[in-house]
């Protein structure tokens, strides 16, 4: 009989417990709208092992907000197959579709300058990209990805991606298509 009392007991705080957890969710809502500015996240974006024309790897610190997310590049590097006298890079927002994936939200985009094939080039200031969300965002299915673009220069024009492996809260294991 004292078993019994014990697992009623036990249900009943597990009952009320579950009954707090989901009602403080249900006000949070899916998306950022609900949250108080986020703490910096720290990100290491790469498309180094890729086979792209220009390729990056930039570290540095996202931050979200009920509006937007700023995003700042403290170090990072460029590598290309071949000479550019013009490369722009913007930082972006991801989201999986049933293919792959799309962009859902994006910044300006901003000059790196000119990258030389065949040799990698380090930023010579960070860069700071400010992205405003779109309504019902979540960021815990959307990663930050960074897009690098080019007329061409006789190689013609050229738009190729690096993205994140993680979310927008700095979680690992973002599943879909490489970007």
């Amino acid at each position: 009989m004292h078993l019994t009392s014990f697992a009623r007991w036990s249900a009943l705080v597990l009952i009320i417990g579950a009954s707090i957890v989901l009602g403080s969710c249900s006000h949070a809502g899916a998306g950022i709208s609900a949250i108080a500015p986020s703490s910096p996240v720290p990100f290491v974006v790469t498309s180094e092992s890729t086979l792209y024309a220009i390729r990056g790897r930039f570290v540095g610190e996202m931050r979200l907000t009920a509006s937007h997310l700023s995003v700042t590049v403290t170090q990072g590097s460029v590598l290309s197959v071949g000479d550019y006298a013009e490369v722009r890079v913007e930082a972006l927002i991801g989201g999986a579709t049933a293919t792959g994936w799309r962009k859902v939200a994006e910044g300006q985009a901003t000059s790196i300058g000119a990258v030389t094939g065949g040799h990698s080039r380090p930023l010579s200031d960070s860069l700071h990209f400010d992205i405003l969300l779109p309504d019902g965002f979540d960021p815990a299915v959307h990663w930050l990805a960074f897009e690098f673009s080019s007329s061409g220069d006789g190689m013609g024009p050229f738009t190729t991606y690096a993205c994140s492996r993680a979310n927008l809260l700095g979680v690992q294991g973002r599943i879909t298509t490489d970007c």
